[in-house]
Order: C-alpha cells, then sequence, then structure tokens
C-alpha cells in the first residue's frame, strides 16, 4: 500500500523562530500515526501545518500526490479535533456537527441526517437538541469528533483530545476512538505528550523533540530498540547510560552486560524487565536502593549505581529491598538494548 500524507522537510517559524525543524514523515490509508513528545517540541504546530491552519516556511505536504500547501483549511477535507474540543455555545449538538457542512452549503436535510448518523456513531443518538454545557467533558469530546467525522474527512487529525478527562475516562475514549478509527478505515494523526496512549492506539509513533522527529517506529519497535537516547528515555521507565564496548562485552562504570555490537555507546535499561538479585545473566550492574514508592500494582524503584540513577518497576508481590540497602540488577535479554 503506497504512502498517502507525505511531508517533506517541513519548516514553520514563528517571529524568526523555528518551532519545526526540517521534519519529514510519511503515512499510508488507514494508519494510525502518533506525533509523540514533550509540550513546545512542534507536535501541535506540524498538525495544524497539514491543517492548513500554521503557514509552512519551507518544505511540502502533498495528500495523494497532490501538494495542498496553498489550498484553504476548508478545501483540505481534513477533520481535526482540538484539545479544548471549541464547540459553539449557543449552538445545539446536531448544530455543532452539521458547521462543517453548512460551510459547505449542504441542504438542510442533508445536514440533520448526516449529523444524527454522526451523533450515533460516537454513541450520543438522540441527544442533538442538547446544548454543550448540558454535557459532560467526554461527551462534549464524543460531539467535537462527530464534527469532524461527518464531513466523511480523508484525514482525521486529533490535538491532545483526551488530556482534559479523567483518568478512567481517557482510557475508554482512547480505545472508542482507536476501534472507530480501525472500522471507518480513515488515515489518522494524534497528538500527544502521553506515552502510554501513544503505545495503546498506534501503528506508528514519532517522537519528537525541539523541532524535529528523533525517532519513528512501531510501538514495539521503539520499545524494545529505540534508535534514539532521548526517545528511549521519554518512553516509558527506561534509564540511557554511556559506555563503551570491548570484544563485544558493554562496559560503564559498575555495569558488564555480554552480546554488545561492538558500535554499542549507549545501552537502554528497560525498568519493568529489570529485576533485584540473579547472578550468571549477561546484565549484572550493583548499586543501593534509593528509592521506592509503592504505586498499587507495582513499586516504582531508583537505584543508585556507579553508572547513575536506574529506575525500575517491580511487581508489588515481590517488593524491592529497603532505601538504603546494597543489591544487584540483572536482566534476561528482554530488559535492554543498545544504540551505537
Amino acid at each position: 500500500m503506497g504512502e498517502y500524507l507525505e511531508v517533506d522537510r517541513l519548516w514553520v517559524s514563528y517571529g524568526g523562530q523555528a518551532a519545526v525543524q526540517d521534519v519529514s514523515f510519511s503515512a499510508r490509508r488507514g494508519e494510525f500515526l502518533t506525533l509523540l513528545g514533550p509540550s513546545g517540541c512542534g507536535k501541535t504546530t506540524t498538525l495544524r501545518a497539514i491543517a492548513g491552519l500554521a503557514a509552512p516556511s519551507a518544505g511540502r505536504i502533498a495528500v495523494d500526490g497532490q501538494d495542498i500547501g496553498r489550498l484553504p483549511p476548508h478545501k483540505r477535507n481534513i477533520g481535526m479535533v482540538f484539545q479544548s474540543y471549541a464547540l459553539f455555545p449557543h449552538l445545539t449538538v446536531t448544530e455543532n456537527v452539521a458547521f462543517g457542512l453548512r460551510m459547505r452549503r449542504a441542504p438542510r436535510a442533508e445536514r440533520e441526517a448526516r449529523s444524527a448518523a454522526a451523533l450515533e456513531m460516537v454513541g450520543l443518538a438522540g441527544m442533538g437538541d442538547r446544548y454543550p454545557a448540558q454535557l459532560s467533558g467526554g461527551q462534549q469530546q464524543r460531539v467535537a469528533l462527530a464534527r469532524a467525522l461527518v464531513i466523511e474527512p480523508d484525514i482525521l487529525l486529533l490535538d491532545e483530545p483526551l488530556s482534559n478527562l479523567d483518568a478512567n475516562l481517557r482510557a475508554e475514549l482512547r480505545n472508542e476512538i482507536r476501534a472507530l478509527q480501525t472500522r471507518l478505515g480513515i488515515m489518522t494523526i494524534l497528538v500527544t505528550h502521553d506515552q502510554q496512549e501513544a503505545l495503546a492506539v498506534s501503528d506508528r509513533i514519532a517522537v519528537m523533540r525541539e523541532g524535529r522527529i528523533v525517532d519513528i517506529g512501531s510501538p514495539e519497535a521503539l520499545c524494545d530498540s529505540p534508535r534514539d537516547a532521548f526517545s528511549a528515555g521519554f518512553i516509558g521507565a527506561r534509564t540511557v547510560i554511556e559506555g563503551k564496548t570491548r570484544g563485544g562485552v558493554f562496559e560503564a562504570p559498575g555495569l558488564t552486560c555480554a552480546g554488545a555490537p561492538e558500535t554499542a555507546t549507549q545501552i537502554v535499561l528497560r525498568g519493568p524487565r529489570l529485576r533485584f538479585g540473579g547472578e550468571g545473566g549477561p546484565l549484572s550492574l550493583g548499586g543501593k536502593v534509593a528509592s521506592r514508592t509503592y504505586l498499587g500494582d507495582h513499586f516504582e524503584t531508583e537505584v543508585e549505581t556507579p553508572a547513575g540513577r536506574v529506575r525500575m518497576l517491580t511487581p508489588s508481590d515481590r517488593p524491592p529491598p529497603p532505601v538504603g540497602e546494597a543489591c544487584r540488577i540483572s536482566s534476561g535479554e528482554g530488559g535492554y538494548s543498545f544504540i551505537a
């Protein structure tokens, strides 16, 4: 299947300051791609440039082979859901959903029929006569999603759509969005700073930092074999340690790990797969427990080592040693990876 969206060497600047720098990526029809990174890294600006809401300083954006860089937003047939929902408080739910159709001069009967179908699709059938203030946050977000879908967009853009919701509702809605996106087959780009959200819904994730994409791949690839130190540290409880490799053994202060490629200069320790104790494995690292936090199903522990602090997540039925106690860390092959 060929690439449907192509972003090529995109730059976006505000007041002479580059917010997006030389960003390139592509996505297939029906793919769910996430732009993941900390606040201010350029992910929302990239999304707005695709939607036509931010003017590129340089670069090309193409959909199905057509350069859309000069098209106004309403001619790109792109649906967008904003973090703030952006609903009109004086319009009913149906009128909010139908707004894009009204701008496209669709007949009233068609607007009402398509809006009703969109509301049913997002689980809000029969609520078209209400106003936004009469809805919960989750219901308002569903209205915003229905408004984006009712125009039958070629691409769906989601800008931090769940960040204003509580944790349980966020998990519920992210699953609903993914199921709906899969059923409709719409190419979707999500912007988020939430690693778990990105891992849960994405076919691929592009990790951004300071206006650039530093790593891109499937959730499994980014977790198991990250190619960038920032990406490795940003996704999950991971620790990146500098070192060098000699004869297939990676070495850092107090740490050795067999089976490393000769080009390896960093090791990524995967917190949930590290264990206390253990002898004879490929990874060996000694230290002292610096902190331990009980989080219900697991403990989050920091261990002070000669190579620096290492984060670990261990099941609550296997509690870590007390703070201040000496310990050793071990892992099988799934607990670490190398970066050249």
